[in-house]
């Protein structure tokens, strides 16, 4: 019992220095969207926050190689050569149809997101060495790689905003953030101490890796899709006040990531020692639903005071929509606790409900986007469905009420 209680000390000590960090990192990319759209017209904000978007899909799939890097050793750097030719791969895909993309989404140059395009190899290589710092424990390193990233953004990105008056400064700013914490990351990795966890095979490593993905690739539908379809279908002034909607209501989402952040790597190393991880949940999970009721209460009685204080009067008419999109938010933060522990504990299911929920979400966008209201609505069907589906997913294998034994139960 002292053991577990010594376990879970050093959980909430260590982990501390990276929440108040991320939370730190959190607010400096708030900071960097809020006085970019100060600075800009809702339809420049609208172009610039698209570019934000898509760094964002971009992350999801970094993300991928971040998890599996914390999980494995990579001793002959098969992740990393994974990753440049991965991001390769993406970049001449965006450079052949940047005109597409262009008309589709109603930019006013290709040119930009080209460029954005043009950091992606190393943007993934960058967060295979931040997942080997995760990994390896070193809370502090992981830290800082976020914070050089996050300070190069805003201090130059903004600087080029109010230079630019376009969506121009954004990409200087992504592009000098990204250059800045692939050089860092790479520093932190040569002075750090690689941990003994080794990959016992290739079939392990890839099928982690591959299910870690799947799981990316339905966080960018969930993430992404309402913006995308908005930016589409709706004017470009619309999409700009948009932009701002989603960025105060994703407040909850951005403001509990470091928890999960955390929880991922103390799961894997308390399986590894044989000591149980279900309480780690359980205060995961309660952090996150504190701060995210916090939140959501905020935005019900504070909507337009938030609104106006954030971005001015001239998006005031989004405020109605506030206490909405932030529950749905709530939400998705509170499924991801149970979606990464179980992912850590190598169970794939909460993967294939979370891929389902990306798409119902995508299928009733593309079906009904009239206004804000049904973009919103279809939202919070999709996130209802992911968030019950994994409360019955996580009852079934961890109660003991059944009179069947869940692990002769295929779900895992």
């Amino acid at each position: 019992m002292s053991k577990l209680k010594t376990n879970n000390e050093a959980f909430l000590s260590t982990g501390f220095m990276l929440m108040v960090s991320t939370l730190v990192v959190n607010i400096g990319n708030y900071a960097f969207n809020l006085l970019t759209g100060r600075i800009l017209s809702p339809e420049a904000f609208g172009e610039a926050n698209f570019l934000v978007t898509c760094l964002l899909a971009v992350s999801f799939v970094a993300t991928a190689f971040q998890l599996t890097a914390a999980k494995f050793s990579d001793p002959q750097n098969q992740l990393s050569d994974l990753a440049w030719i991965l991001g390769f791969m993406i970049c001449a895909g965006v450079l052949v149809f940047s005109n597409n993309i262009a008309d589709a989404f109603q930019l006013t140059s290709e040119t930009s997101l080209s460029l954005l395009a043009m950091a992606v190899p190393f943007y993934f290589v960058m967060s295979v060495g931040r997942g080997k710092l995760q990994g390896d424990l070193h809370f502090g390193r992981f830290a800082i790689t976020y914070q050089v990233e996050m300070w190069a953004r805003l201090i130059v990105g903004i600087g080029m905003v109010a230079l630019f008056r376009s969506a121009w400064g954004v990409v200087i700013g992504l592009l000098v953030s990204i250059g800045s914490g692939f050089i860092y990351t790479n520093l932190a990795q040569k002075t750090s101490k690689t941990a003994a966890i080794h990959i016992k095979s290739f079939e392990g490593f890839s099928t982690f890796f591959g299910a870690t993905l799947l799981y990316e690739l339905s966080q960018i539908v969930i993430n992404n899709s309402d913006v995308l379809i908005v930016k589409h279908y709706f004017t470009t002034q619309e999409a700009g006040l948009y932009a701002a909607l989603a960025l105060i209501g994703r407040v909850v989402y951005f403001g509990t990531w470091s928890v999960v952040m955390v929880l991922f790597p103390k799961v894997i190393e308390q399986k590894k020692k044989g000591l149980p991880t279900h309480q780690l949940l359980v205060k995961s999970f309660a952090i996150v639903a504190l701060i995210a009721a916090i939140i959501v209460a905020g935005c019900l009685a504070f909507s337009e005071w938030i609104v106006g204080t954030l971005f001015g009067k001239n998006y005031l008419s989004i405020s109605t929509y506030l206490w909405q999109y932030a529950s749905v938010t709530a939400l998705f933060a509170c499924a991801n606790v149970w979606v990464y522990y179980h992912l850590s504990l190598d169970r794939k299911t909460p993967i294939l409900l979370s891929l389902l929920a990306g798409i119902l979400q995508f299928f009733l966008l593309y079906v009904k986007h009239g206004n804000f209201g049904d973009v919103i609505q279809g939202q919070c069907i999709s996130m209802l469905f992911l968030f019950f589906s994994l409360l019955v997913y996580h009852f079934v294998v961890t109660t003991r009420y059944f009179s069947f034994n869940p692990k002769n139960i295929q779900l895992s």
